[in-house]
């Protein structure tokens, strides 16, 4: 991710600077219980990038979810509640990645959650909503996703069924003309042999 620069020119000198701004879900995210759940966070990064002066802290409300500084996890200040169930991707750092990943979605998890990254081109924390639900609810999704998939392909099929029907009377409709022509000839020869005269099969031809 790069970040973006901007400059300024004053008395012939030109000044840059850069816009550092993280980047977290505009709506709410859904996590499952018992699932593990992944709560994105992405930074800008350049070719100037530290690890050593990174500091990343997830909350929720004021409770300490993760901490990262100096180059490794801090966890003395985490809230009970999230021991030995969260992780950043340390080795994805290096390309902005700040996200948080939540092991056993519990109930309580549900809340505003927060993300601080800090380097040494500047921070900012930006918040986002996490909702939590059960596999009845994912379910109750999916089967209103199919119904609503349903709803479109409905008039799609009975406009295939008419163009078919359609195809299938004409089909019969020409075959009694095609029949009704062929036994009217039929009868016509039939009619001049009885007369006596000989008839004339040339009409029959196709």
């Amino acid at each position: 991710m790069n970040l973006k620069v901007f400059c300024l020119s004053l008395l012939f000198e030109t000044y840059c600077f850069t816009e550092f701004e993280i980047t977290v879900p505009r709506d709410t995210v859904t996590g499952f219980y018992g699932e593990a759940l992944i709560l994105p966070c992405s930074f800008p990064v350049d070719s100037s990038w530290d690890l050593r002066s990174t500091l990343i802290l997830w909350q929720r409300g004021l409770d300490v979810v993760h901490s990262f500084y100096y180059s490794r996890d801090q966890l003395d200040r985490q809230n009970p509640h999230f021991v030995n169930r969260t992780s950043l991707f340390i080795q994805e750092m290096a390309r902005g990645n700040a996200s948080l990943k939540l092991d056993e979605v519990t109930v309580q998890d549900a809340g505003m959650y927060t993300c601080s990254v800090s380097t040494n081109t500047g921070s900012q924390k930006k918040s986002f909503g996490m909702k939590t639900a059960d596999e009845s609810e994912r379910q109750g999704e999916s089967a209103h996703r199919c119904h609503r998939h349903g709803f479109i392909l409905i008039p799609i099929l009975l406009l295939l069924l008419i163009v078919m029907s359609l195809f299938v009377l004409f089909g019969k409709r020409t075959e009694q003309i095609k029949q009704g022509g062929f036994t009217e000839m039929g009868l016509q020869s039939e009619t001049q042999i009885l007369n006596g005269k000989q008839p004339n099969f040339d009409r029959c031809k196709m």
